[in-house]
């Protein structure tokens, strides 16, 4: 029996150590992965222990809600949109698209409502 078996292995050696290699450094990488991000959690910190020893509980936990976006004051900024353009659209002066119009292209309305009462629509790349 243990002859068979070390004839296999003298047969497939390459492919044995080759298998070997793949397995380890699959769990070396899972564990790299894994400790990269030890400590890079915002949603959820557990509190420390309670004052009394007495009872036995689960640490809490308690979950931080993510704080939303800050919101932009957008009803006296000035919009811009390409004279030379058929699809209609307006940018921000903040948004990427206001800043690829040529000068002599560039139409600018003194407010977002301007823009929309001319047919204008927002662009689908900037936000407010």
């Amino acid at each position: 029996m243990i002859a068979k078996i070390l004839a296999f292995v003298k047969a497939h050696h390459s492919d044995i150590t080759l298998a070997i290699c793949i397995v380890l450094i699959t769990i070396i990488s899972f564990n790299m992965g894994r400790a990269s991000v030890i400590g890079q959690s915002e949603g959820a910190r557990i509190a420390g222990p309670q004052t009394s020893t007495a009872s036995r509980t689960a640490p809490r936990v308690s979950i931080t809600p993510k704080k939303p976006a800050p919101t932009r004051d957008v009803t006296n900024e000035p919009v811009y949109a390409s004279k030379s353009s058929s699809s209609k659209v307006y940018h921000f002066s903040w948004c990427s698209g206001a800043s690829k119009i040529t000068d002599k292209n560039k139409l600018a309305f003194p407010n977002e409502s301007a823009a929309i009462a001319a047919g204008y629509t927002l662009a689908g790349n900037c936000k407010k």
